[in-house]
């Protein structure tokens, strides 16, 4: 007992391990995702102009900020495009923006004498500071919540494989990032021991899984993401031969690993496959109880299993 009890504790501890590392992995993706940079700044001016360069100007916006805020044009949401005429005694900037696909935003023209250029920096540096920060707000989408239903098989997790259904809620906290919660009861099955016991297994559970999407966009037709988190429940064992007896309950709990698909066929209907490993917490064993009252051990749940499932989210 004591070296089986030394051996599990190991595999235990590194599961949970390789488990929290996931989950914040998962949930500091969100945070990278809301900071990110997202502007794209292209500075035109003279050779040998007075008027501030454009790393200057530049960090002058992120440390006003206290993040980054500038990237390439590839990469970037917002584009300010700025550029420096300098005519006789009076020096004009002026400043164009508009979005990733062309969208103008506006446009904001500064003025001061020629020898006084240096002095628009502070003025510069707020424009792209409030266009910033506009930027922040944009990529930041309001909170969606959809819902649906979903059918599932689970294998390895009772004696032989069984059908799950319930509800699903999905809840979109930006456009890569989605908490799930899907309810299940677990659909019976009998079961018969070696002694002629008889009844049947049936069971409930929840899980809470926090998704990254890996593969796609809002525009695409299929998405691939990965999700991580954890799933409760509760078994449910009711002997009724050689006589019935009272339903033995089983608690259990799992860490889940979840390859997640998405398959848009419309606008408000989405299809999603998936697969899930699940790594249990505790392992629970069942019994059935004789004539004599003596036990008769039925099963023990075992490390670990999968869950092949489908989902309709509207």
């Amino acid at each position: 007992m004591t070296g089986s009890s030394c051996a599990t504790a190991p595999r235990v501890g590194l599961r949970l391990v390789l488990f929290a590392a996931a989950w914040t992995w998962l949930a500091l993706s969100r945070v990278a995702f809301a900071q990110s940079p997202g502007v794209y700044f292209e500075w035109q001016r003279p050779v040998g102009s007075g008027c501030p360069p454009q790393a200057v100007i530049e960090q002058d916006v992120e440390s006003m900020l206290g993040r980054s805020v500038f990237t390439s044009a590839q990469q970037a949401r917002l584009h300010v495009r700025g550029s420096v005429e300098e005519g006789a005694g009076e020096v004009s900037v002026r400043l164009d923006a508009r979005t990733a696909d062309g969208t103008p935003l506006g446009t904001r023209e500064l003025h001061a004498r020629s020898e006084d250029c240096a002095q628009l920096r502070n003025s510069v540096g707020l424009v792209l500071t409030l266009l910033a920060e506009r930027d922040a707000g944009a990529a930041e989408p309001s909170l969606q919540l959809e819902g649906g239903v979903w059918a599932g098989s689970l294998f390895n997790v009772l004696p032989r494989g069984i059908v799950a259904v319930g509800p699903a809620l999905a809840l979109q906290l930006d456009a890569s990032v989605q908490l799930r919660l899907d309810a299940a009861y677990w659909l019976p099955i009998p079961f018969r021991s070696e002694y002629g016991g008889r009844g049947q297994l049936q069971g409930a559970s929840a899980a809470l899984r926090l998704c990254k999407r890996l593969v796609g966009g809002e525009a695409s037709v299929f998405d691939l993401g990965l999700c991580g988190g954890v799933q409760l429940g509760v078994l449910s064992v009711a002997q009724t031969r050689p006589e019935p007896r009272a339903s033995q309950l089983r608690l259990l709990a799992h860490a889940v690993v979840e390859l997640r698909g998405a398959l848009r066929l419309g606008r408000a209907l989405r299809l999603e496959p998936a697969v899930a490993p699940i790594f249990a917490f505790n392992r629970p064993s069942v019994y059935s109880v004789r004539d004599d009252g003596t036990r008769e051990f039925l099963y023990r749940f075992p490390d670990l299993g999968v869950i092949l499932s489908l989902a309709f989210i509207i």
